[in-house]
């Protein structure tokens, strides 16, 4: 462990700065009312996130990856043809991007 000394503003600046945090920190857009979260444990393409959100009940989703682990990439099954070093080195066969989908659609429905 290491600790480190850092500068740190006047006291002036300090208020005046947490004063403008405050203002924009109350016009949030994000919206009112229940939201989703999806936490994924793996590097997902972006049609994956892309779909959990559509299917989410939701009017607001969120989905985050590297959550508890990595499962590693994940990729579509469309981009499987494609090949690359995601395809290459995910430990996924071609539509588990699917049954993650659809499972965290249900799960998102089971929560609302």
């Amino acid at each position: 462990m290491k600790t480190l000394s850092l500068p740190g503003k006047a006291a002036s600046r300090l208020r005046k700065s947490r004063r403008k945090f405050r203002r924009r920190r109350s016009r949030s857009p994000w919206p009112a009312g229940r939201s989703g979260i999806v936490g994924l444990g793996g590097e997902i393409f972006n049609e994956i996130g892309r779909e959990i959100k559509k299917g989410s009940p939701f009017s607001m989703t969120l989905v985050m990856t590297h959550c508890n682990g990595s499962a590693g990439y994940m990729p579509t099954r469309a981009s499987y043809p494609e090949g690359g070093y995601e395809v290459r080195g995910t430990r996924f066969a071609p539509g588990a991007d699917e049954k993650v989908v659809e499972e965290a659609v249900r799960m998102l429905k089971e929560l609302q």
